[in-house]
């Protein structure tokens, strides 16, 4: 099958639009080829780390703006929204969410999750994921991990406008696990049990019953599926 032409949008070489594609013997190929199971929603890519501007009229550009603005200022106004497609993380992360599913009878706890940032640091978290050694900026008031939120409207916060009025969120796949509540002193999750401190929880939250921040401290237990460029 012939390859879809992708053509190349903002200043960043690893941006670049969508092609139109179906399912086919090319894409299964490919996800033969690389030995790991990828979003059906990927595309073959010529870089190890890409992301494909989405269609605004796709069902996959749907999903994803919807869950932005049904929990966001409807003030707000989607500029772009790009698939991350990063080869290397990707399975990373599916090797965390079975580590961690495993130790909890089978369930992984997976969540889709908001995170705000900067232009500056979008473009590592697109390239190298999360990181929690670069928290703090923000505030650590549940400790010192990566922040993510169920509403687009807390992440809001966290997204300062560029100099072109910009601001940038990622919505995230992020295994939570089993948590409990945080605190600001935690550089990583307590143990359930104190005696066996060796056995932690995944994640921790501003509230156990009703959480709406998680914060994590493995870095490959959150992947940044999409970046959403609003204003």
């Amino acid at each position: 099958a012939k390859r879809p032409t992708a053509v190349a949008v903002l200043s960043s070489p690893y941006f670049t639009a969508v092609p139109r594609f179906e399912p086919s013997a090319e894409f299964l190929e490919f996800q033969r080829r690389e030995r790991a199971i990828y979003p059906h929603t990927w595309v073959p890519q010529q870089q190890d780390i890409q992301a494909f501007r989405l269609r605004p009229r796709s069902s996959e550009y749907s999903y994803v703006a919807n869950a932005f603005m049904s929990r966001v200022c409807p003030m707000a106004t989607i500029v772009s929204i790009h698939r991350i497609q990063n080869r290397a993380q990707w399975p990373r992360y599916v090797f965390a969410r079975k580590a961690v599913a495993a130790h909890n009878g089978g369930r992984a706890n997976e969540r889709e999750l908001f995170h705000g940032t900067s232009a500056w640091s979008a473009e590592i978290i697109a390239r190298s994921s999360f990181d929690w050694r670069l928290c703090g900026v923000n505030g650590t008031a549940f400790g010192a991990g990566n922040y993510f939120a169920m509403n687009s409207s807390y992440s809001m916060r966290y997204a300062p406008v560029d100099e072109s009025g910009l601001r940038r969120m990622f919505l995230a796949n992020v295994v939570v696990g089993k948590f409990t509540r945080g605190s600001h002193a935690m550089r990583r999750p307590p143990p359930v049990d104190p005696m066996r401190p060796h056995i932690l929880y995944d994640s921790v939250v501003n509230s156990v019953q009703s959480p709406t921040v998680f914060v994590t401290f493995d870095n490959d237990t959150a992947y940044p599926s999409y970046q959403i460029v609003f204003r």
